[in-house]
């Protein structure tokens, strides 16, 4: 088990290494960036979890409390992006949208009469 760990750091540092020289050499897109910071951060964030969790429901707690941080941002941003007019949707994906939002409001309604601790 240590070898794959070690293997698997080995691993992520070559890509870090990678990602720096790209991103120092202005290799790296612009349009991306926000992407990058987002999965990087989520990586981080995944990672420190395993590390301080005591036990595999303290692990699931606090993936749910992410995942719900994690939707929260990703709603601003595209409720920013249609007030921009920056999004287009063919009208199937409106629909598609528009139910998962529905469902999402009617869990969160939901999970607000329950006492909104547990998700």
């Amino acid at each position: 088990m240590a070898e794959n760990i070690s293997e698997t750091m080995a691993s992520i540092k070559s890509t870090l290494r990678s990602i720096e020289i790209q991103l120092t050499e202005g290799g790296f897109p612009s349009d991306g960036l926000a992407d990058f910071k987002a999965s990087i951060d989520d990586i981080r964030l995944r990672i420190w979890a395993v590390l301080t969790a005591g036990t595999a429901e303290e692990y699931e707690a606090f993936s749910r409390r992410f995942r719900l941080r994690r939707a929260r941002e990703i709603c601003r941003a595209v409720n920013d992006d249609f007030g921009h007019n920056g999004v287009y949707l063919d009208p199937a994906e409106l629909d598609d949208l528009r139910e998962e939002a529905r469902k999402l409001v009617a869990a969160i309604e939901r999970a607000g009469t329950q006492g909104g601790e547990q998700v």
